[in-house]
């Protein structure tokens, strides 16, 4: 391996090393609260992931999530938080990891493509360089005697040696990093016995109200084999008449839901789809 691919190895570990925690850990979200967390696992363990398991990890293209979540969501599990975020691939271990620790049972795992990312630069480098000198001297001449006499005299030598220079030396490094979306949605089990099978329910806007001239929810999600799954009831149908009772608000549609007796055998819902009233019964 050459020098600057050595030093581009050195510097990318030393970027993508960083801190123990992850990505999924970092930039999680919670839906349920901390404290909602603490009260299910003691109420209810079984919806909870036990400890020491490992979670279900789905993954799934990156556009299609959120009818995903809707899917997950009818079939019986609630969406308690999620990681987001863009940068290089990560791996399925740190969504893991998050989902031990909030005690979620599934984990829906998605990504797509954002952008590239060019980064270059400069390292310094120290070069050693050494010059090695050998040889041999050689030298004549006359002295005199005390008698004032004349002689010839010669000194005859090798010699060796080294000299050392430090320099420093600038490498430059480019490289590319592909980076992504990344979305790690956590689900417990959701084990509540809907009566009629209708979850997360909102108020319409004002602007709706005004449109359609009274109040009404929206029908946001369905749990599977449920009476309203069994019906004719579709997502994002607009409920304004419960047996012929105006539907106010939520709240007024939980309570008219928890009244309402089963030994009637069906009731029926007045929805709004497609901008025409429809009645649909209800079965038991």
């Amino acid at each position: 391996m050459n020098i600057i691919r050595l030093i581009i190895l050195i510097t990318l570990t030393i970027i993508f090393s960083g801190c123990t925690q992850s990505s999924y850990q970092k930039f999680y979200n919670q839906i349920y609260t901390t404290q909602l967390l603490a009260e299910i696992k003691q109420k209810s363990p079984s919806r909870l992931l036990k400890k020491d398991a490992e979670p279900r990890v789905i993954t799934g293209a990156y556009k299609n999530m959120d009818k995903k979540i809707i899917e997950l969501k009818a079939k019986g599990f609630d969406h308690i938080g999620y990681s987001s975020f863009i940068g290089s691939m990560s791996d399925t271990e740190g969504a893991i990891k998050q989902a031990q620790e909030i005690g979620a049972v599934l984990v829906l795992l998605s990504s797509g493509y954002a952008d590239s990312v060019q980064n270059s630069g400069y390292t310094y480098v120290t070069e050693k360089s050494t010059t090695y000198n050998d040889g041999n001297i050689n030298s004549y001449g006359n002295k005199l005697t005390n008698y004032g006499y004349s002689s010839t005299a010669s000194l005859n030598t090798d010699y060796s040696g080294s000299s050392t220079t430090y320099k420093k030396k600038a490498i430059p490094y480019s490289y590319k990093i592909d980076r992504y979306d990344q979305v790690a949605d956590y689900f417990i089990i959701n084990d509540y016995k809907y009566k009629f099978g209708t979850m997360g329910s909102t108020e319409i806007s004002r602007e709706e109200r005004i449109k359609i001239g009274q109040n009404g929810i929206r029908i946001n999600n369905i749990r599977v084999e449920t009476p309203v799954y069994n019906s004719n009831i579709l997502i994002d149908d607009i409920l304004i008449k419960f047996d012929g009772i105006n539907v106010k608000s939520h709240k007024h549609y939980s309570k008219l839901c928890a009244n309402f007796d089963v030994s009637k055998k069906y009731s029926i819902w007045t929805v709004i789809r497609n901008n025409k009233k429809i009645d649909i019964k209800i079965n038991f």
